[in-house]
């Protein structure tokens, strides 16, 4: 290929759309995210000639966890005061215990809340969905 042909405009004007994004970092692919879930079609196009395996953010704006979350791709999990944590939704199954002496996190199976979803149901009628529980208290250490 020769420089100038690398350096031609690609010829788009046979295809449409209802948007058209410039950049596919993290702001271009969030917008691109957005347009689609309304309803629209968009393309994106970027200066690299391919996509990367290098970060291109340093952190990943709330807005877009948002909307990863709406998707079902993400699920969030308050972990006390503050921002709410956030786990790929296939690697979300499990509960949060929170030490409030040393603020150690531990992710354990559903299963061993089992008792409080019994109870809940038995009691109440309530069924509970403890995949998404944070339950507060001291660790082994800390007791």
């Amino acid at each position: 290929m020769t420089h100038s042909e690398a350096t031609r405009p690609a010829d788009f004007s046979s295809l449409t759309c209802d948007a058209l994004v410039v950049g596919a970092g993290p702001v271009g692919l969030t917008m691109a995210l957005e347009l689609t879930r309304l309803g629209l079609s968009c393309r994106i196009v970027d200066k690299a000639a391919a996509p990367t395996d290098k970060s291109k953010a340093l952190v990943v704006w709330g807005r877009t966890l948002e909307l990863l979350e709406e998707l079902g791709m993400v699920t969030h999990t308050h972990l006390g005061h503050g921002a709410p944590t956030y786990h790929l939704a296939a690697e979300a199954d499990h509960v949060h215990l929170v030490c409030r002496g040393c603020g150690e996190v531990i992710e354990v199976r559903p299963e061993l809340a089992e008792g409080l979803v019994s109870g809940l149901d038995a009691e109440l009628g309530f069924a509970a969905d403890v995949h998404h529980l944070t339950v507060f208290g001291r660790c082994r250490e800390c007791r």
